[in-house]
């Protein structure tokens, strides 16, 4: 995903009962404003400070996400700012690391 106003343009590959078949274009278009432009920003630092944590205290993505009893995906996805955090899960990653929420928070 781009963080600029794009189109994003899914080509589907399609074959219909009579055997023929063909491409079809679809397209979306998708903008960010600056307040969802400074939320991606926000996440992006949170999870880039969780992945140093976890990578310091010589933990394995996989491991640390058992720890907070989350799929190993879904830590990938906080790790790269591709997705919000509840704060639940967000304080169970940072008991699991022992550390400060102070620490991951950039405001």
């Amino acid at each position: 995903m781009f963080l600029c106003k794009t189109r994003l343009i899914l080509l589907l590959y399609y074959r219909s009962i009579n055997a023929t078949s063909g491409v079809v274009a679809i397209i979306l278009s998708t903008s960010y404003s600056k307040y969802n432009m400074r939320g991606y920003e926000i996440l992006l630092k949170i999870g880039k400070q969780i992945q140093k944590a976890r990578r310091q205290k010589d933990i394995s993505q996989e491991k640390l996400a058992d720890l907070v009893h989350i799929h190993r995906n879904h830590m990938g996805r906080i790790e790269r700012g591709e997705t919000n955090v509840p704060i639940y899960t967000f304080y169970k990653i940072v008991k699991a690391l022992k550390l400060k929420s102070s620490d991951f928070l950039p405001f």
